[in-house]
């Protein structure tokens, strides 16, 4: 009887220690593939998979900008196209004019008030008789967003970096819409803030995937240059 007993109490025993934490899809609580295709919240682990997370960013936590593009490579220039004005580097379309920096494809933005900037480092080994001009564009229809008349070093060989405005060189912002924004104008990083700014416009369409071209242009000569560390940066705003 005791035998009994005791077989009996070891049975509720093993019954009560088998415990079941998660549901699965199937009868035999097994998993597809085992363990191996579980991650795990306290475990350090390698992804073998590609997991996907929603696009979000975190204001509260500080964590507001995100890398759009950066390139693989440094870029040399031996010579920058020659423009004998300003004026055609100014409108529409006249990316043509420029020596080809970037054209990118680039996702859509987070946020309708976000705002893009361009970072990189330049250098050049020789002195030059003018600046060299970086200029952007944005769209199918190459619409011109504004130009910086200083980009590069000058009158000596050294090395220059974007450091003008926040994380580099703000080109525009989606004001309240992925539709319209406000971006800079001409030589904006010598100018006043008050003078930067030209009204809502629409630059692009940047709910979906958006070209970006950068231009390099000057008015007299400039040479072997180095372009380092390009990246497109937004810096995402409620």
């Amino acid at each position: 009887m005791k035998t009994i007993i005791l077989l009996i109490l070891s049975a509720f025993t093993a019954f009560a220690a088998t415990t079941y934490p998660v549901l699965t899809d199937n009868p035999l609580r097994t998993f597809s593939g085992g363990g191996t295709n579980l991650a795990l919240l306290n475990t350090n682990q390698t992804w073998t998979g590609t997991p996907t997370f929603p696009a979000g960013f975190y204001p509260a936590n500080g964590i507001t900008f995100r890398t759009l593009y950066s390139a693989p490579t440094n870029l040399f220039f031996g010579t920058i196209n020659t423009n004998a004005t300003t004026a055609t580097i100014t409108n529409a379309g006249n990316f043509a004019n420029c020596t080809s920096l970037l054209q990118v494809t680039l996702p859509p933005l987070l946020g309708s008030n976000s705002m893009v900037f361009v970072s990189y480092g330049a250098e050049t080994t020789n002195a030059n008789a003018a600046n060299c001009i970086l200029t952007a564009y944005a769209g199918s229809g190459t619409n011109f967003i504004g130009d910086v008349a200083t980009a590069i070093r000058t009158t000596a060989a050294g090395s220059t970096y974007s450091s003008q405005n926040g994380p580099g060189v703000w080109l525009f912002a989606n004001q309240a819409s992925f539709t319209n924004q406000i971006g800079n104008r001409a030589a904006f990083t010598t100018k006043a803030p008050a003078e930067h700014l030209f009204g809502r416009t629409a630059l692009t369409d940047t709910s979906t995937n958006w070209t970006l071209y950068l231009g390099l242009s000057t008015t007299s000569s400039h040479t072997n240059l180095h372009i380092a560390t390009l990246s497109v940066i937004e810096f995402v705003k409620n």
